[in-house]
């Protein structure tokens, strides 16, 4: 069972993206969970965080200063 909580704009490696945080609910466990997704060169991009809840808001921090780190790289074949 998942229970979307917030969906809004924001910016990935100087592209439009969007941010989603929702819960994702089992048997033993809740996690709250926050993607972000943006499109490159026709290609849909989703990074994820996912936490148990009691933990989720210490480790936050971290995946927010990853995704302002993040960036898109050609390669050559």
């Amino acid at each position: 069972k998942v229970r979307m909580l917030d969906l809004k704009g924001t910016e990935l490696s100087g592209l439009q993206a969007y941010e989603s945080i929702f819960y994702e609910y089992s048997a033993n466990r809740t996690l709250k969970v926050k993607s972000a997704f943006t499109v490159n060169d026709d290609q849909l991009y989703r990074i994820n965080f996912a936490a148990d809840t009691s933990i989720y808001d210490d480790y936050l921090p971290m995946f927010e200063e990853m995704l302002k780190s993040f960036q898109f790289t050609k390669t050559s074949a």
